[in-house]
């Protein structure tokens, strides 16, 4: 297709994304840099030219990308998703909440930045506010164990622990060959808590038996 036509925007940025898509992330930034040529306004190859970036850690780069999108769509509920990305790897936990917010208004049905958001809001404190987000991603999508994770975790914060138990568990039955090893660790923690020793001990047990399977 590029040599059918040198001066396709979006050949060149379908060809990025295929190089993307095989972590040859230079290959694919230098044709994002050609779609971007031919074409100053397209968004998507900023986009994608953007989170390439960030693969390789190039943050400020990434984030020039990002407010590129916005001064040509302030609404653009992806660039504010990725910015807040960013902001949550840099630990700026107010700014991703602001991201977020906006995401959110644009596209209400989005559980990942609701999730995003509850992480951000759990982070500095606000743990009614962070189950209330999580309690939201879990309504749209309630087969992400994650979700239930990071909510089980808010509830432990509050010491509501049958709650944090409840899905600490939620999280394990959606998700049982597979499950996040540390949920154990976890569940074992509030058995010691309620000095229910044999289940403390039984929770650690799965916690190695899990840890065998995906460590070794």
């Amino acid at each position: 297709v590029l040599e059918i036509s040198p001066n396709n925007a979006r050949a060149y940025n379908l060809s990025g994304h295929v190089y993307y898509q095989e972590n040859n992330f230079d290959w694919a930034i230098s044709d994002y840099n050609r779609a971007i040529e031919i074409d100053p306004y397209f968004i998507d190859a900023y986009l994608n030219r953007g989170v390439a970036w960030k693969h390789k850690g190039e943050y400020g780069r990434a984030m020039n990308d990002y407010n590129k999108i916005l001064k040509l769509n302030p609404k653009d509920a992806e660039a504010h998703y990725s910015i807040g990305v960013i902001y949550y790897e840099k630990g700026k936990y107010d700014s991703v909440i602001t991201e977020y917010d906006k995401k959110i208004e644009v596209n209400p049905g989005f559980a990942d930045a609701y999730n995003g958001r509850g992480v951000a809001y759990k982070n500095i404190g606000q743990y009614d506010k962070a189950i209330a987000d999580f309690d939201k991603a879990i309504v749209i999508n309630p087969s992400d164990e994650t979700f239930y994770k990071n909510r089980g975790n808010a509830y432990y914060k509050k010491g509501l622990y049958e709650q944090a138990m409840f899905d600490y568990n939620k999280a394990i039955e959606i998700n049982p060959k597979t499950p996040d090893c540390y949920l154990y660790l976890a569940k074992a923690d509030i058995f010691e808590k309620k000095n229910d020793v044999d289940s403390a001990i039984s929770a650690y047990v799965d916690f190695i038996k899990c840890a065998d399977r995906f460590f070794n």
